[in-house]
């Protein structure tokens, strides 16, 4: 049971020098940390994602492993390659936020086959699945030796940590990264930008109550109910230590920009794609940083606005579209639906090219993009530089505008 307390260490390990490593590197962190949450581990898996669409236009980076051999992660890539639409679609959206991969599909875990997954004592995965609002997300499994459910308390855990792993990730591959406001441990505000004043109160009743059970050590479970993915829907906290090992709660914006075409607001959307997934109102409100009232309150006129009743009318009318496209002008995020899948006209591009073209016109920035590819910052920041050079355009503004007006009717 002692290592039940590296929960919330794997939680301050998420958010850990965000902008000083490499996609890879993250990703590799980020599934150890998670792994010494679960006690019968024997390794594991993990890869971010994008699920937005159309099941065949579904993608996962080239995994990383840990305690596996490295052929695992050219399997599970091969294989996800060649699964149909319809298989993937029995699969992913059933995962939530965590569980068994036995539990979920009522299988034994066949990454490496009967023989060698016996041999690894690999027959089950625990999952903790960070999907974001816009289908955008990481997968961390970590195999155990036997197939078993969660325990009530181990599923509450991991729930909360999916939250993290999500606010952790669509933080990650954010340009933009700077601090918004920075608190000493008690509480007190060495820092804020101009305009977000008006947040520095609920921040510091925040930060007071994260360090406060911290100092208590309290149960993990008090410490993490406390260190909601949000606060007030918009800023994660996230632990810094200066050169003297001081410690500081640093809030950053990093709230999701879903933004639906049929009317409905960010929140809105937020909270109905949330919902889409299979997330209670709790669970909602602690990955938003809102009350549950005010959740219930945002589904209700999402569900008038959209002409549903029920969660599964929700998912029809969410998935009624054939064809998904994120266009990411600025600082807000466009899902917009059409039967034409979006091209850059007139341009002849390379292989390497063209996949680094069809990923920033799904809105994918160049830090998810040398994670999805397997090549470093630099390679895919030259790739983008020609990509836009041939398109004529000097920005990704400019790319995702010119693809705009090619699928407008």
């Amino acid at each position: 049971m002692g290592r039940i307390a590296t929960v919330v260490d794997a939680v301050e390990a998420l958010y850990f020098e965000l902008s000083r490593e490499d996609p890879r590197s993250w990703l590799e962190r980020v599934l150890r940390h998670v792994e010494c949450c679960v006690p019968d581990a024997t390794g594991g898996f993990a890869y971010a994602y994008d699920i937005a669409g159309p099941a065949q236009r579904w993608r996962i980076s080239f995994p990383v492993v840990h305690r596996a051999p490295s052929a695992m992660a050219t399997h599970i890539f091969d294989a996800f390659a060649i699964t149909s639409p319809d298989a993937r679609e029995q699969v992913f959206p059933r995962l939530g936020s965590t569980g068994t991969f036995s539990a979920v599909t009522g299988q034994t875990l066949t990454v490496y086959g009967p023989r060698q997954a016996a041999r690894f004592r690999a027959m089950d995965a625990v999952h903790v699945n960070g999907l974001d609002a816009d289908g955008r997300g990481v997968l961390v499994a970590i195999t155990i030796p036997e197939p078993r459910r969660l325990r009530p308390a181990e599923a509450r855990r991991l729930r909360l940590l999916s939250a993290h792993l999500t606010a952790a990730y669509r933080l990650w591959i954010s340009p933009d990264r700077h601090p918004v406001a920075v608190f000493d441990r008690r509480g007190r505000a060495a820092h804020v930008e101009r305009g977000h004043e008006p947040a520095l109160a609920t921040l510091r009743q925040h930060v007071l109550s994260i360090t406060a059970r911290q100092q208590a050590k309290a149960p993990p479970e008090e410490v993490l109910e406390a260190w909601q993915a949000l606060v007030l829907g918009r800023y994660s906290l996230v632990a810094r230590f200066d050169s003297d090992g001081r410690r500081f709660l640093v809030a950053m914006e990093n709230a999701p920009t879903v933004l639906d075409p049929r009317g409905l607001t960010r929140s809105e959307a937020a909270v109905s794609a949330f919902a889409r997934h299979g997330h209670s109102l709790k669970q909602i409100g602690y990955e938003l940083g809102l009350s549950t009232g005010t959740v219930s309150g945002l589904l209700a006129r999402a569900f008038r606005k959209l002409r549903v009743r029920t969660r599964t009318e929700l998912i029809q009318r969410l998935t009624e579209p054939t064809r998904l496209v994120r266009l990411d002008l600025g600082r807000e995020r466009l899902l917009v639906f059409s039967e034409d899948r979006p091209q850059i006209r007139g341009v002849r591009l390379t292989d390497a090219e063209q996949d680094v073209a069809d990923r920033l016109l799904a809105g994918q920035p160049n830090a998810q993009i040398a994670l999805h590819r397997g090549t470093s910052l630099r390679t895919v920041g030259n790739q983008v530089a020609s990509v836009l050079r041939k398109a004529g355009v000097s920005s990704r503004v400019e790319l995702a505008a010119k693809m705009r007006r090619a699928v407008s009717p």
